[in-house]
């Protein structure tokens, strides 16, 4: 499949298609795009096309795609039909260097952190302190990413070795499988989790990272669009959840309780020649069963417990302590709280992405204060054309507001005298 690569490279269209991108660079990619596939009898057997597609994320961003180099990988899956699908990684040396380019960064760095490391950790404000010196040791319990803005925010993302592990398993089928890269190189993997979940969420995000974090883990299709061929999961459910979406699904989940303890009076009549219907007893209020079993009326009585659920308790019409009580608990459905931005749910995908990325709040306070957005109501359709058509300009405009609000605000509480 080798030759064919090669020729399918050989097309004017194609060529034109590295120049354009990578212009003096391109034949040197090229090389090291034929010198990755023929190392590898899996991404010999992939679609040439396919290959192309996948190689020209990595060169969009200017990102060497040598595996020794360990900024962005091609890996060949097996999909569905048990064909040889190549996949685009990122990583997380490629994650460091997409920042640094955008000159945003002041300090970036993620490392391993080793059992006796953590001094203090603030819940809240997220800050972590560490013990100076060389670990004390040897036992690897997790992993951090920190990095520190130009305009003094920073921020670290801490992930304990079980969070990793099962991060890597939610969305690696050949990980759960044994096999792939979190099994061959689970320390890499690890640090770029840590520092891709920290930038993709609290970063400084160019048009570079944003391709970087979307193409992660996916294989591009004729139509250049990312298929997430390694994951169980669908696409809009690859992106990492907002900590509005995380605190609605923590809360914890009533569920249905049945306690019975039922006796029926055995049937003492000798004349009986059927049994009583207890639909029929349970239905009538008004007339006893004219048949000689002696089973006795019930009268359903309804409660609504503090906690919003609803008790139905049937008792016994002549004594509610004897037995033959049955209480059932149903569910009463909570209503959730709506979201900051209203409709945000019933946004197109790719604005719902932008808006997580550069953080709802951060968003809101824009769309406010620029009229893009009313409080309490949906966003302007006219302004979402223009957010879906120019994301980078709105998430640099919103954070440069949003900049602006922190430091006046920082500035006012330095004036105050105690």
């Amino acid at each position: 499949m080798i030759s064919a690569l090669t020729q399918y490279i050989r097309k004017d269209v194609v060529q034109d298609r590295f120049n354009a991108v990578l212009k003096d660079k391109s034949q040197q990619f090229i090389s090291s795009l034929l010198a990755v596939v023929s190392s590898n009898s899996d991404l010999e057997q992939c679609d040439p096309k396919l290959l192309i597609n996948t190689s020209m994320v990595a060169a969009a961003m200017d990102l060497p795609i040598n595996p020794n180099l360990g900024y962005a990988y091609i890996i060949p899956y097996r999909n569905k039909k048990g064909q040889s699908v190549p996949q685009f990684q990122m990583g997380y040396k490629g994650f460091i260097q997409l920042a640094m380019r955008t000159g945003e960064y002041r300090l970036l760095n993620a490392v391993e952190i080793y059992e006796g490391d953590i001094v203090r950790y603030n819940r809240i404000t997220g800050e972590m302190v560490f013990r100076d010196g060389p670990p004390e040791s040897d036992k690897v319990i997790g992993y951090c990413a920190y990095f520190q803005l130009n305009n003094g925010f920073e921020h670290w993302n801490y992930m304990s070795v079980k969070q990793l592990q099962d991060h890597g398993k939610r969305f690696s089928q050949s990980y759960r499988k044994g096999y792939g890269l979190w099994v061959d190189d689970f320390h890499s993997m690890a640090l770029k989790t840590v520092l891709k979940l920290a930038l993709s969420k609290f970063g400084y995000l160019s048009v570079e990272m944003q391709k970087g974090v979307e193409y992660d883990q996916a294989s591009v299709t004729n139509d250049d669009a990312p298929d997430y061929i390694d994951a169980d999961v669908k696409t809009t459910e690859i992106k990492e959840k907002s900590p509005y979406e995380c605190a609605i699904e923590e809360k914890p989940k009533r569920t249905r309780r049945t306690k019975k303890a039922v006796e029926k009076t055995p049937d003492t009549s000798p004349s009986s020649s059927s049994e009583t219907n207890p639909k029929k007893e349970q239905s009538s209020t008004s007339t006893k069963n004219a048949s000689s079993d002696t089973s006795q009326m019930t009268v359903a009585k309804n409660t609504t417990s503090p906690q919003g659920t609803t008790s139905t308790t049937k008792e016994n019409s002549e004594d509610s302590n004897q037995p033959g009580t049955e209480t059932v608990q149903m569910k009463v459905p909570v209503e959730k709280n709506p979201h900051p931005i209203k409709g945000f749910f019933e946004l197109p995908q790719k604005v719902q992405d932008l808006f997580n990325s550069i953080g709802i709040g951060v968003s809101l306070h824009y769309l406010e204060q620029v009229g893009l957005m009313k409080k309490g109501e949906p966003i302007d359709p006219s302004a979402l054309t223009v957010i879906q058509h120019k994301p980078e300009v709105f998430a640099s405009a919103a954070k440069k507001l949003w900049d602006a609000k922190v430091s006046s605000a920082k500035s006012m509480i330095d004036d105050l005298e105690f």
